[in-house]
């Protein structure tokens, strides 16, 4: 079995290729909330093959190693040599900083099944922008898009389908993969910075932030311009519409009153998505 086991391996590294059954695997729904009322309320994790999740280890082994050199420091979730909560320390201290200024604030952005709508094309091009090579690719494109996929129902799989875009939670890959999809904005946001269409918030005497990101959640934090607020506006339409993902709600945290707030509310309106004017001291609502 051993061997057996390590030639089955070695044949993937050489081809690039999983055999059918292989990459198949069942999906748990795990309850988010208590007093489930729909399928939203539950998450879908991927129970994997066990062959393809030595396979999978392998590979997001060799990813962890790098990603720190590939990945923004904007990024801290999932990624070695960085601790999350220094971006918590951080957002907080910028929190504070903002609230001394009068019309500054920031932007909380949720993404729709952010692990689930991920574009598979957008991924294989964001790592032939990184400089991964064409063999890398194939591997990774291998294990995410030859998925098979089973719902569990009362313990009973239903019949196999398969997907066009997404990444399995559960998979020891997806964290990683969904960091270097996810690179893409702060890619977007350094280019505008650079261009003049965006500025960051003034933070310790000469320091400027303008966004950190966990994982799928994302901070913006913008000055008193409403053209700034605009191109930001536009930049994250590109985003999803690169990226696959697509936004549910904007959070603004704005310290202005009256008219000006339901302005800030205008220029932010996407199609579908729930904007929502906030003037909250703490960070509760997160």
């Amino acid at each position: 079995m051993q061997h057996d086991l390590f030639t089955m391996v070695l044949e993937f590294f050489k081809r690039g290729y999983l055999p059918k059954g292989i990459n198949t695997s069942y999906i748990a729904l795990i309850p988010k909330v208590t007093g489930i009322s729909s399928f939203n309320d539950y998450r879908p994790i991927s129970l994997l093959n066990g062959l393809y999740k030595i396979i999978a280890k392998i590979l997001a082994t060799r990813l962890k190693a790098v990603m720190q050199s590939v990945v923004s420091p904007s990024q801290s979730a999932f990624i070695a040599g960085r601790n999350i909560l220094d971006s918590v320390l951080i957002a907080n201290e910028m929190l504070n900083s903002v609230k001394s200024r009068s019309c500054q604030g920031f932007l909380k952005l949720d993404f729709r099944k952010a692990f689930d709508t991920v574009s598979w094309s957008y991924l294989n091009d964001v790592m032939g922008y990184m400089n991964f090579g064409a063999r890398w690719r194939k591997w990774i494109m291998a294990c995410v898009s030859s998925t098979g996929l089973s719902v569990l129902i009362n313990g009973s799989p239903t019949s196999e389908f398969t997907s066009s875009c997404g990444l399995r939670q559960g998979d020891p890959l997806s964290p990683f993969l969904f960091c270097l999809a996810a690179e893409g904005i702060s890619v977007l946001i350094s280019r505008s910075l650079k261009m003049g269409a965006l500025y960051g918030v003034e933070s310790a005497g000469t320091t400027y932030i303008h966004h950190l990101q966990f994982a799928d959640d994302t901070l913006i934090f913008l000055p008193n311009d409403l053209q700034c607020l605009l191109n930001t506006k536009r930049m994250l339409r590109w985003f999803s519409y690169a990226q696959g993902l697509m936004l549910t709600s904007i959070r603004v945290v704005w310290w202005v009153w009256g008219w000006m707030r339901y302005m800030l509310k205008g220029f932010l309106v996407f199609s579908g998505v729930d904007v929502i004017l906030s003037q909250s001291n703490t960070w509760g609502f997160l």
